[in-house]
């Protein structure tokens, strides 16, 4: 993942891609916060982890902005924009909650790892599937490794955590 990162974000400043650079923000930082998480036992954040954490957030947020853009100029990747933004803001707030509030420990931290690690994991699966989708709308191979995943998430943190 992070060979992918540092390919992609001169990628796309040289291409002037701003959904790919949000896209690769988003997509490392799920594998790198599913790394810290692991490796982070006490749960304390470095300077490190706060960074991370804004610019997953900021990125969101950015995929929100381009989201509108995108949908006034009739581009349906709008749709794609608008899940992600919204993925990318709360998996960085509960993050940024489990730093603040110390919970980072425990059951907590392995959920945390957990859920980083298999969006990470979406994102690799999103990236071989968009690379030639079977057929159209292109929005729909964005969003179905999310769609099929995510309830597996859900259901493993449940495990964890009861």
């Amino acid at each position: 993942m992070a060979t992918i990162f540092l390919t992609a974000i001169p990628m796309s400043i040289i291409s002037s891609n701003i959904f790919l650079f949000l896209i690769a923000i988003f997509s490392f930082y799920l594998a790198f916060a599913g790394m810290r998480f692991a490796r982070n036992r006490k749960g304390v954040a470095t300077i490190l982890d706060w960074i991370a954490i804004c610019l997953m957030i900021f990125s969101g947020i950015g995929m929100w902005v381009l989201a509108a853009i995108y949908f006034l100029n009739s581009n349906t990747q709008y749709i794609v924009l608008l899940v992600f933004g919204f993925l990318s803001i709360t998996l960085g707030y509960a993050d940024f909650r489990s730093y603040k509030n110390n919970s980072a420990t425990g059951k907590e931290r392995i959920s945390r790892h957990l859920t980083n690690m298999m969006g990470g994991t979406i994102a690799v699966i999103t990236a071989v599937l968009v690379v030639n989708p079977p057929f159209e709308p292109e929005w729909v191979w964005w969003v179905l490794p999310t769609v099929l995943i995510t309830p597996v998430i859900f259901w493993w943190n449940f495990k964890i955590l009861k």
